[in-house]
């Protein structure tokens, strides 16, 4: 296994106290699949991503659980030997590219920082590759574009730079955190394409984190399904888009439009804070196929197959 993250529980310090908010994470990644993190917004996604590369906001801390690259416990490591790995072993596209480049800085000057600090390039040799992969990422004119600032570039260009820095050092995990979500759908598509070229020429890992399922017929080999700090549902992409088994994948999955006359079918309420405590399972308010033991039980993994399942529907099974 290239990259496993067992029961990762992730605290936040708030008002004096510490609040769960990742309840027990489990992922795994082999080399050269895809697996794609779903739900929606506020569930714990991208935190679940600075875990693995140990870039947590102030307040935050690993809890418990253990998080294995290659054999080697990431949760373990000092800062100097995290960064060793940060960027040049696993790298991330984070989810807004404005936010990710540095204004004051062309983008050429960025992208080859890079790859001074993890290839140890000199700034010659750091050009000539700025622009080789520029080029790569279907930037048009990347020697012109070397020395472009961030806010002279378009959205779908700057994600673009984006992707390029995040695979300038080579990269074997690439955490791709809804490389798409403020782009419009045609640049999405460009973006999406490319990000499967690459993962194919280079034999990268994927992480894809997004809140749209439909999305990862594109590109998963396996999908977890995340709702309120936890793992809900965990399968191979083919047999859990064609038959969900949690409440919640259900929902996601009727909530997709279909044509302009079906009526969209969304999943009521919202969900809850992720700093909040709830008793028995965290989407019993939502659900309706809840039953009495949902409301005061918070349900094991249920493994069924190939599937694994946090749902008192399949105790049984």
């Amino acid at each position: 296994m290239l990259l496993e993250v067992k029961d990762l529980q992730l605290s936040i310090s708030f008002l004096k106290s510490e609040k769960n908010i990742l309840r027990g994470i489990d992922l795994y990644l082999k080399e050269g699949k895809t697996l794609a993190l779903v739900g929606e917004s506020g569930c714990g996604k991208t935190l679940t991503a600075l875990s693995i590369l140990r870039l947590l906001p102030p307040r935050m801390r690993i809890e418990k659980g253990e998080i294995f690259y290659q054999g080697v416990n990431l949760v373990n490591l000092k800062e100097e030997e995290i960064r060793r790995i940060r960027g040049k072993e696993i790298a991330m596209i984070f989810q807004e590219p404005s936010v990710a480049l540095n204004p004051v800085f062309t983008i050429g000057e960025q992208v080859a920082e890079v790859l001074k600090v993890h290839q140890g390039l000199n700034k010659r040799e750091a050009k000539e590759r700025t622009i080789e992969l520029l080029k790569q990422v279907r930037i048009p004119d990347p020697h012109l574009r070397y020395k472009s600032y961030p806010h002279q570039l378009s959205g779908g260009m700057k994600q673009r730079v984006v992707i390029a820095m995040a695979l300038a050092a080579e990269p074997k995990v690439l955490i791709a955190d809804e490389p798409t979500t403020a782009l419009d759908v045609t640049v999405q598509a460009q973006i999406l394409d490319l990000l499967l070229q690459l993962k194919e020429e280079k034999g990268l890992s994927l992480i894809f984190i997004t809140h749209n399922l439909a999305l990862t017929k594109l590109f998963a080999d396996t999908v977890a399904v995340m709702y309120f700090g936890q793992i809900v549902e965990y399968g191979s992409s083919d047999s859990l888009l064609k038959e969900p088994y949690h409440p919640y994948t259900k929902g996601l999955i009727s909530s997709l439009p279909r044509d302009p006359s079906s009526p969209l079918r969304p999943i009521p309420g919202t969900v809850p804070d992720i700093t909040s405590k709830i008793n028995g399972c965290a989407f019993h308010n939502r659900c309706s196929y809840k039953t009495q033991k949902c409301f005061s039980l918070s349900p094991p993994f249920f493994k069924i197959e190939d599937r694994k399942v946090r749902c008192w529907l399949y105790e049984n099974n």
